[in-house]
């Protein structure tokens, strides 16, 4: 038994390194995410067409968890490894892969996909080898399977390379946790460039090529959504039932069920709630403005990109990039500016904590439009755009109505999922924001250091559930308060 064990901490000791690899898990990740997320989204596509929204949304889902709460439930209490480094280092990984395969499944339903039909790649390989020339073999390659995964790769990596507070709540090691704590110890602005360095090589190293590549297809595919392939469905639904139960499951009920207990008594404690109810506050209004900014300048870019000339283009495309570096990176450039010259006078203001969120979503937003706009009915938008023109008030109102149906929507439930990152983004809220101001991923990431307890359970819960909770009764008043104004604006006797 001794030698079993002695074999086994020894083993350990060789995998432990690899395990707190930031880079080794990030790359396992994304190979992983290139060969399930094909039977995930196939999982997807092959529901029905009344229940494919469903599917959707259960797929996306785990995407959405905030990390806060995976963090502080797999960090303390019962579903705690930490003491166990090798079995918490592979909980994160996993924990990770299901947070990270929704971003795997929505490149493959939405990326150009492959520029080369099966059919094409199968009679270029029918070729004798003396007629296929090895340019052309290379490009074939490039235009067919690594078209069509690299996306796949590139964004899961990016997912999981830059996470922060699971990481470091989980006491994994990781180069974001080791940046953020060495920033708490007020480095100078130089040594915080030089510990970038290399993340935002590696990262510019995996986006740059995505970036040529969905380029130079231009938004063309050759793939069929219509018919996936059905090899592997049951694995990409267990997938992403387990995504859901681990990263939403598990930790509201964990959460939850001491939150409830202790309601009440969070409620009669005046100066904990006062405080509470202070940071929320915050957080609201720091996500309301950093989602209003995010989502006009994404609008103002893709209206550029689609109207002006390639240089224009060029510059909308490159204005994405930053934000594609991770919260953490963006955070960390705009601090180290802020630091200089007249600038750090706004570091006494909230401006600088709602730029860099708005540069970190931004990428996020563009993605969210374009994938809106791709499912949008032209035909049926420019009907109801000419209806909306109409000199009779009904008609009008019901062009409005069907404008909000068919366009606005989509519009609104990208300000709501931007919004929601925002409220629990806890890098900028961190390092940009003034002393004066706490929101409430800050104090609640600050207090889940010191173990689990129940008014900050509580005050776990209901960060999750007030947000959630504003967005879906905006949701329910918007359209009334549309309908509304449509029977306002028509004649009192009709027409």
């Amino acid at each position: 038994m001794t030698a079993t064990n002695t074999e086994f901490w020894s083993v350990s000791g060789l995998l432990l390194p690899l395990a707190e690899s930031s880079l080794a898990r990030a790359v396992l990740v994304g190979v992983i995410a290139v060969l399930v997320s094909p039977a995930m989204s196939a999982w997807v596509l092959r529901r029905k067409p009344v229940h494919k929204k469903l599917a959707l949304v259960a797929t996306v889902a785990p995407f959405f968890a905030p990390e806060l709460i995976v963090g502080y439930c797999y960090s303390t209490g019962t579903f705690s490894v930490v003491h166990l480094p090798l079995i918490n280092c592979g909980m994160y990984t996993l924990l990770l892969l299901l947070k990270t395969l929704p971003v795997g499944v929505l490149a493959v339903l939405y990326s150009p996909g492959s520029l080369v039909s099966p059919v094409g790649f199968h009679c270029f390989q029918m070729l004798p080898p003396g007629r296929r020339p090895r340019r052309a073999k290379l490009d074939f390659w490039i235009r067919g399977p690594l078209c069509q995964r690299l996306p796949v790769f590139s964004f899961s990596f990016l997912m999981a390379y830059q996470e922060f507070e699971i990481a470091s709540l989980m006491s994994v090691p990781s180069w974001t946790v080791d940046l953020f704590d060495a920033q708490a110890k007020a480095i100078q602005p130089l040594d915080t460039l030089r510990l970038l360095l290399f993340p935002l090589v590696t990262i510019c190293v995996v986006v740059l090529p995505v970036v040529g590549l969905m380029t130079r297809s231009k938004g063309k595919s050759l793939r069929s959504a219509a018919s996936p392939v059905s090899r592997g469905q049951w694995l990409g639904g267990v997938l992403i039932a387990s995504g859901n139960l681990l990263l939403w499951g598990v930790p509201l009920l964990a959460i939850g069920e001491d939150g409830l207990r202790n309601f009440t008594a969070l409620t009669r404690n005046t100066v904990v709630f006062h405080g509470f109810a202070r940071e929320i506050g915050y957080a609201l209004a720091f996500a309301f403005c950093a989602s209003l900014i995010t989502i006009f300048t994404a609008r103002g870019l893709l209206r550029a990109r689609q109207t002006c000339g390639g240089a224009a283009r060029v510059c909308c495309s490159a204005a994405l990039l930053p934000g594609l570096t991770g919260a953490l990176s963006v955070s960390l450039l705009f601090f180290v500016v802020i630091q200089q010259g007249w600038l750090i006078e706004l570091r006494s203001t909230p401006v600088p904590a709602v730029a860099g969120l708005t540069v970190f979503l931004l990428p996020r937003a563009v993605l969210m439009l374009l994938m809106f706009q791709s499912q949008r009915r032209s035909a049926a938008i420019g009907s109801a755009e000419l209806l909306s023109q109409s000199r009779q008030p009904h008609q009008a109102a019901s062009g409005f109505r069907l404008l909000w149906q068919l366009e606005d929507r989509a519009l609104f439930w990208t300000f709501s999922t931007v919004f929601f990152w925002s409220f629990f983004n806890l890098t900028a809220a961190s390092l940009l924001m003034p002393l004066s101001i706490v929101p409430l991923p800050t104090q609640l990431y600050n207090l889940m250091h010191y173990g689990r307890t129940m008014s900050l359970s509580a005050q776990t819960l209901l960060s999750v559930l007030v947000p959630v909770t504003v967005i879906a009764l905006t949701a329910w008043c918007l359209p009334r308060v549309e309908r509304l104004l449509s029977h306002y604006d028509q004649p009192k006797g009709g027409s």
